[in-house]
């Protein structure tokens, strides 16, 4: 069932619409709608300026004066729904007719994917091994394409001391992830040592359980030590949760089992995403506004902040299929070529030449299942084919 196409197709309305006339003009100056204009002008539209109510509510900024007189001109609604009947009729009242409305979710939608985030809102992913032990079908780190491959400890720490220093020790999250994390020997290092460049952020290892009841001893410690939480997702394979269950409580590790909307917590995780690429690098620009891990599933892979983690792993897809996807040097940050957190927040709320290859509002909810690692699992059927 796809699940995206309606979100994107609100987008696609609203962006016609826009580029329909010669100039815009948004209701409202706050944060929210300056991340409107910021967006539209990332589409390759400027705003003309922004429009509020004076403080006798009977009249506007004189911005207002010529705009009813001109056909070509539209006001785009900007602030909450709320405001719609009050609004609404001081535009009417003032002559201005050709107005645009966004919905509620919409406008929300894209403030926060175009937000400059701080620190602290922010989740950085760090793979500590490709590869998988589970072979999930249309995996968005590529994992089941992936050679076996693990992260050195002294490239982490390299990194990671850097991270720290640009972002003054400060995040949401770290996550600790893969392919499958635990496959790496040294998994209980990483903990300690993100721990001791960032003492106070959530650090968490996102794991499929299969190997938790193999680990020694010393990983549960240093998770306990380290004040690490797991994160595990069930997927629908024979692991003994009440063993994990008893071993995360006798460490006093904090265990977390993710589970799907409506299910109860801690139930089995029966669907999966498929991500759905455009080998042609068709997709319009605007469309990344409705990718869910935009500004939100940032990865850092030797030294370089990716936008996600479809473009930072798109080489194994490449390599495994004889693609060629191109990630340049404005798909990603150098994190010892800034000086700055500021860039790496702005850079990750902007979207980049790989968006291109994503089609995002083919998205589909689908049954999880095992991988053929068939090119089928990444694209539309007919694609290859045009392509060749």
């Amino acid at each position: 069932m796809i699940y995206n196409r309606s979100l994107v197709e609100e987008i696609e309305k609203f962006i016609a619409l826009c580029q329909s006339y010669d100039e815009l003009y948004i209701y409202g100056a706050a944060e929210n709608q300056e991340l409107l204009a910021r967006y539209l002008h990332i589409c390759g539209m400027d705003i003309k300026g922004f429009l509020v109510s004076v403080p006798d509510g009977k009249s506007m900024t004189p911005d207002m004066l010529d705009i009813s007189q001109n056909k070509k001109i539209a006001v785009i609604l900007g602030l909450s729904d709320r405001y719609y009947n009050e609004i609404f009729g001081s535009l009417l009242q003032h002559g201005i007719k050709k107005i645009i409305f966004l919905p509620e979710y919409l406008k929300v939608h894209i403030a926060d994917k175009m937000r400059v985030r701080k620190p602290e809102d922010m989740v950085i992913e760090i793979n500590l091994a490709d590869h998988c032990n589970l072979n999930c079908c249309g995996c968005d780190h590529f994992s089941q394409l992936a050679p076996p491959r693990l992260l050195g400890t002294d490239e982490f720490e390299r990194d990671i001391k850097r991270l720290s220093e640009l972002t003054d020790g400060k995040l949401g999250v770290l996550a600790l992830m893969g392919g499958e994390p635990l496959l790496n020997k040294n998994a209980s290092e990483f903990g300690k040592i993100a721990r001791s460049f960032f003492p106070s952020v959530n650090i968490n290892y996102f794991t499929n359980g299969l190997l938790l009841n193999r680990v020694d001893e010393q990983f549960w410690v240093s998770c306990r030590d380290n004040n690490c939480s797991i994160q595990l997702t069930q997927y629908p394979i024979n692991i003994d949760m009440k063993k994990i269950r008893k071993k995360a409580l006798a460490y006093d590790v904090q265990l977390e089992v993710f589970y799907e909307a409506g299910d109860k917590l801690g139930s089995t995780r029966k669907s999966t995403h498929k991500y759905v690429l455009d080998i042609s690098g068709n997709q319009k620009a605007y469309c990344f506004a409705g990718c869910f891990q935009m500004n939100r599933c940032i990865v850092l892979r030797h030294g370089k902040i990716f936008a996600c983690p479809m473009s930072a792993y798109i080489e194994y897809f490449n390599q495994h299929f004889n693609q060629k996807l191109i990630i340049g040097t404005k798909d990603y940050v150098d994190i010892y070529k800034i000086s700055s957190f500021e860039e790496i927040a702005r850079f990750t709320s902007t979207p980049v030449p790989f968006c291109r290859y994503c089609n995002v509002g083919m998205r589909a909810l689908c049954p999880w299942k095992r991988s053929e690692k068939s090119i089928y699992e990444y694209i539309l059927k007919g694609e290859r084919e045009n392509e060749q």
